[in-house]
């Protein structure tokens, strides 16, 4: 697995965009690009990068969270979250019940 970051509160909750009852977790390769993103989103101002392992995984899949939860790879951390999302890109599909993840592009 190569090295993937998230956005991490003090008290363990991750950083997720809402959109059509879907939570998208953005993801970025480099600590850097999650903290270009951080400054450019105010929302992510209290969330620190952290690695996203197999563990943070587990754990994001089997909680409530996870029912409805996407990973998306933020590939220019300077543009909207938002838009990049819904503009198609890199996404990593979870589902409930199922470790495993699938590569897709949208």
């Amino acid at each position: 697995m190569s090295t993937i970051y998230g956005m991490q509160r003090a008290n363990g909750d991750w950083f997720t965009l809402e959109d059509n009852g879907t939570r998208n977790m953005p993801l970025f390769r480099t600590i850097h690009g999650a903290l270009m993103a951080r400054l450019r989103h105010f929302g992510m101002l209290l969330f620190k990068p952290v690695l996203v392992d197999r563990h943070s995984l587990n754990q994001l899949s089997t909680s409530s969270l996870g029912r409805n939860l996407a990973f998306w790879f933020i590939d220019d951390p300077f543009s909207s979250l938002e838009r990049q999302m819904k503009k198609g890109g890199s996404k990593l599909i979870s589902s409930a019940g199922n470790e495993k993840m699938q590569k897709a592009k949208k």
